[in-house]
């Protein structure tokens, strides 16, 4: 008992210090990533344009309803897993906001817009794929 005693009282000592310095290493690094990387985190792979998503979040009230659209046209810098996790990652990162498909916003990557109602404004484009749309009339 006493010898599995010490050898885990060895063990402590020896890692220890060595997970204090891995952390410690993390912590560091924690301050060179801008605002924007850290409230992404993973999505940063996922919504190739983030700006979209700012600018949702900064024109549709806290209460509406919008619509995550994605389509076939290229989206730059998109990749294929964008069409099938950008939903789910606006979902949570425009919250307390609701998705619907009906909704009178529509976050358009890599839609075409041309496919919406006639009464579509663009709100905010980049002219690469990445759109806020409002359709007036739902």
């Amino acid at each position: 008992m006493l010898v599995c005693v010490a050898v885990a009282v060895v063990t402590v000592l020896v890692q220890l210090p060595r997970s204090m310095r891995t952390l410690d290493a993390r912590a560091e690094r924690w301050p060179t990533f801008s605002y924007e990387d850290r409230e992404f985190g993973a999505g940063n792979s996922i919504i190739p344009d983030k700006q979209v998503l700012y600018e949702a979040r900064a024109v549709i009230a806290r209460s509406a309803r919008y619509a995550v659209i994605t389509g076939d046209a290229p989206i730059e810098d998109a990749r294929e897993f964008t069409r099938q996790f950008a939903p789910d990652f606006a979902r949570f990162f425009l919250m307390p906001r609701r998705p619907d498909q009906s909704a009178p916003w529509v976050i358009c990557l890599g839609c075409d817009p041309a496919r919406l109602p006639e009464k579509t404004q663009t709100l905010w484009t980049n002219g690469q794929g990445s759109s806020l749309l409002r359709v007036e009339g739902r």
